[in-house]
């Protein structure tokens, strides 16, 4: 790899080629090729082998080599029956290495397993939870080891390859490159809005909602951006909210929200045994609303009166941008929002 880097990727590529095209079932082996260089290597020790013995200590170490394989294939701590150690899954040939399938179960276990465990986590996200039918890319997709453990962990699911799967990425990409420009809407993948108290509905609020001796609802989410709707990328709105009176700070709480029409941005616990008692308590990991951003905009020109707070909104593809009025000095200000995490 390090004297030779052109003829170790060579080397690579051979080796990649077979693992992909290997069938499920074979009677022997299927082998992998020697590039030159590691071939004229092999064949030099070869003859000098009586002197040195340098090739039999090589064949040997690859013919001994002990692996630890399941017989069809599976996941190691579910099949715990099937797994057994075995020798001779390699050995050397004139200009090949023999691979049997203990072999290549072996070279596969590792990487599948982490593909399923991936797609099986991917499964779980309630956006894809109803899929039925995944498309396979990118160039392992090709191997027949892959779809058939797929299909066996995910016997209710159809896995699709297309004929050349390892351009499937690049084309997928060029073709979201190409028409980025002419994708005018596109759908919010999720509900965004601030935590805000408002007047007291009581044909949509439950009473337990309203403030004690007040017609005040607090937590409620208003809405900037509804989940599922249509926007155009680059839409802009604006949102007028009022400073209280005497307020030295505005705090912003951006909250995201996989309800269409979301109400309130905490979750609603009713105490049934005390059914004069609704708690509210915040949103955690796994819940259907988190908190996104908590933003403190400092006032120093505190004023005696209320007064208008605009906020700006700007949709983008992949979330939203915010930007603001500052009280004080009039000048627009960005909010750094991360809206990739969805739990």
């Amino acid at each position: 790899r390090d004297t030779q880097p052109a003829q170790w990727m060579r080397q690579r590529n051979e080796f990649v080629l077979a693992k992909f095209s290997v069938p499920l079932d074979f009677d022997d082996a299927w082998n992998v090729p020697f590039c030159f260089a590691l071939n004229s290597v092999l064949t030099r020790h070869r003859r000098q082998d009586r002197k040195q013995g340098k090739y039999s200590e090589i064949k040997n170490a690859i013919q001994d080599f002990e692996i630890t394989v399941d017989d069809d294939g599976g996941d190691e701590e579910d099949d715990k029956d099937d797994i057994k150690t075995v020798k001779g899954a390699f050995s050397l040939g004139r200009a090949n290495l023999k691979v049997r399938k203990a072999g290549w179960l072996y070279l596969h276990a590792d990487v599948l397993r982490k593909i399923v465990q991936f797609v099986r986590d991917l499964f779980a996200h309630a956006e894809v939870q109803q899929c039925r039918k995944v498309v396979l890319v990118g160039g392992f997709a090709n191997s027949k080891y892959l779809t058939s453990r797929l299909l066996r962990e995910f016997p209710q699911k159809t896995f699709l390859t297309p004929k050349q799967p390892h351009l499937a990425v690049v084309r997928g990409a060029l073709f979201w490159i190409c028409q980025r420009r002419k994708m005018k809407k596109t759908r919010a993948r999720l509900s965004y809005g601030l935590a805000i108290d408002r007047k007291f509905r009581p044909d949509i609020d439950p009473p337990l909602r309203r403030r004690p001796d007040s017609d005040i609802v607090e937590n409620a989410f208003n809405v900037l951006v509804h989940r599922n709707e249509e926007y155009g990328e680059g839409y802009k709105q604006t949102f007028e909210y009022w400073i209280p009176a005497g307020a030295d700070q505005l705090e912003l709480f951006l909250y995201a929200s996989q309800e269409q029409y979301p109400q309130f941005v905490f979750v609603e616990n009713s105490d049934e045994e005390k059914k004069d008692v609704f708690d509210t308590l915040e949103t955690k990991e796994g819940h259907r609303c988190w908190p996104v951003k908590q933003y403190v905009i400092p006032i120093e020109n505190v004023k005696n009166e209320k007064r208008a707070f605009k906020l700006h909104l700007e949709y983008k593809q992949n979330g939203i941008n915010l930007s603001y009025i500052d009280p004080d000095t009039k000048v627009e200000k960005k909010v750094q929002i991360n809206t990739t995490n969805t739990h």
